[in-house]
C-alpha cells in the first residue's frame, strides 16, 4: 500500500507547514509580549503533532513506514488546552507567572503516557495490525471500551479549557470596553474565532465517537477533523498579518473592577453628580474630545481631573452603558448630523467616520448600524430624498 497524496494530505500539509512556520516566526520575535508569543508557538507545534497523526499518518497510509508514530498525539491532545489558556492569560494579564500548581494542567498529560506505554514499547507489526483492525471495524470489544472511555475523558477536557477561555475572552472584552472607546486593535475576537474552529472539530470527534459506537467502524468523517483545523491555521496566519499587534504585544489599561468604590467615595460621587456630569457634558459636547480615535477612560479623567473609578462610576450608573457604548454614541451622532447636512450629500462616509473619531471603516459600519440599525449608507441615501 502506497502513500496517499489526495486532497486530504494536500490540505493538512499545508496546515501543518504554516502551523511550524507561524511557530518559527513568532518565536524569533524579540519585542512585545515574549512570554506570550513562546507559548503559543509551542502551541501551534502541538497542533502540527496532532493534525499529523490523523491526518496524514494515518490518512496518507504513513503509519505503514513509521508505525511507531501511532498513538504518539494522543497526549499531546490534554496538552492544547492548557497552552492556549496560558497563552490568552499572557496576553490579557500584566506580568503572567508560571506558578507550582500550574503543573496541575501537565497531569492528565503524564497519565495518558502511562496507559499507552504498553502499546508504545510493542513492535511495528503489532500496532500496524492493530490500526488496520480498528479502521476496517475489526477491533476487540473490550479494547473499543477502554478506547471510548480514555476518548471521552480527552473529550471532556479539551471542551472545559474551551470554554472557561471563551469565558474569559468574554469578560476581557467587557473589561475593555470600559476603558476603550476604540477596541478594533487590541480585541482578541480573532481568538474566539479560533476557539469556534477547534470547537467544531471537537464536535467531528464526537460524531466520529458516536458513528463508531453505532456502526463498529471508523468513518471518513475523521478527514474532516484535520481539515478544519488546518483552516483555522490559514485563518490565523491571515490574523497575524492584518493585525500585528498579535505578536508586537499590546499594552493595555485594564479596568480595575477589584477596587469598588466604598460606602463614602459613593455618597461623595453623589453630592458631586451634577457638577461632574456638567463637566463631563461640556467636555463632550463642546471640546468634542471623542474626535481623538485614542480617547481612554485616563485620559478622559484627567482631562476632566476627575478619578477615573469615579468617571468610570458615574459613566455606568447614570448614563447605564460602558465607557465604549458613551463615547462611541457621540461619534455616531456626529456622524448622523454631517450626513444630514444639505452640503454634504457627495461626502466621503470614510472620512466623516475618521473626522467623527473613528478609526476604521469596518469598526464606524459595525457600530452605526448597531446604534441606527442601518448601514451607513442607507442612512445617507434616506436623507440625501429629502
Amino acid at each position: 500500500m502506497s502513500i496517499r497524496l489526495d486532497f486530504y494530505f494536500i490540505v493538512t500539509s499545508i496546515g501543518i507547514f504554516l502551523a511550524l512556520f507561524l511557530a518559527l516566526v513568532i518565536v524569533g520575535i524579540k519585542k512585545g509580549n515574549r512570554k506570550a508569543n513562546v507559548i503559543f508557538s509551542i502551541f501551534l507545534v502541538l497542533v502540527s503533532i496532532t493534525i499529523f497523526n490523523l491526518g496524514i499518518l494515518i490518512d496518507g497510509n504513513l503509519y505503514l513506514y513509521f508505525p511507531h508514530l501511532l498513538k504518539i498525539s494522543t497526549p499531546f491532545l490534554l496538552l492544547l488546552g492548557p497552552f492556549f489558556l496560558f497563552y490568552v492569560k499572557a496576553l490579557i494579564t500584566r506580568d503572567f507567572k508560571f506558578h507550582k500548581r500550574t503543573l496541575l494542567h501537565f497531569l492528565p498529560f503524564f497519565i495518558i503516557i502511562g496507559i499507552y506505554f504498553p502499546f508504545y514499547i510493542q513492535s511495528g507489526g503489532f500496532k500496524i495490525n492493530y490500526i488496520q483492525n480498528w479502521l476496517n471495524g475489526k477491533t476487540e470489544p473490550y479494547i473499543l471500551i477502554e478506547e471510548y472511555i480514555l476518548f471521552f475523558i480527552i473529550i471532556i477536557h479539551v471542551l472545559s479549557y474551551i470554554f472557561y477561555t471563551n469565558i474569559m475572552l468574554i469578560n476581557y472584552e467587557k473589561s475593555l470596553k470600559q476603558v476603550y472607546s476604540s477596541i478594533e486593535k487590541i480585541n482578541l475576537k480573532w481568538i474566539r474565532y479560533f476557539i469556534y474552529a477547534f470547537f467544531i472539530a471537537v464536535i467531528g470527534l464526537i460524531l466520529i465517537f458516536l458513528l463508531i459506537i453505532f456502526f463498529f467502524k471508523f468513518v471518513q468523517v475523521y478527514k474532516f477533523i484535520p481539515i478544519i483545523i488546518s483552516c483555522s491555521i490559514c485563518f490565523l496566519a491571515y490574523r497575524v498579518l492584518i493585525q500585528p499587534e498579535i505578536l508586537a504585544g499590546i499594552a493595555l489599561i485594564t479596568s480595575n473592577n477589584k477596587q469598588k468604590s466604598n460606602n463614602k467615595n459613593n455618597l461623595t460621587i453623589l453630592k458631586d453628580k451634577d457638577a461632574s456630569i456638567n463637566k463631563l457634558m461640556e467636555i463632550m459636547q463642546r471640546a468634542k474630545v471623542y474626535k481623538d480615535p485614542q480617547l481612554t477612560l485616563p485620559k478622559l479623567s484627567k482631562k476632566l481631573n476627575i478619578n477615573r473609578n469615579t468617571l468610570s462610576f458615574i459613566i455606568n450608573t447614570y448614563f447605564k452603558v460602558n465607557f465604549y457604548d458613551f463615547v462611541n454614541r457621540y461619534r455616531i451622532e456626529e456622524v448622523k448630523k454631517y450626513l444630514r447636512n444639505s452640503e454634504s450629500k457627495k461626502v466621503n462616509l470614510l472620512h466623516a467616520a475618521l473626522d467623527a473619531g473613528f478609526n476604521s471603516k469596518t469598526s464606524f459600519n459595525v457600530i452605526f448600524k448597531k446604534y441606527t440599525k442601518m448601514t451607513p449608507t442607507q442612512y445617507k441615501n434616506q436623507y440625501s430624498k429629502i
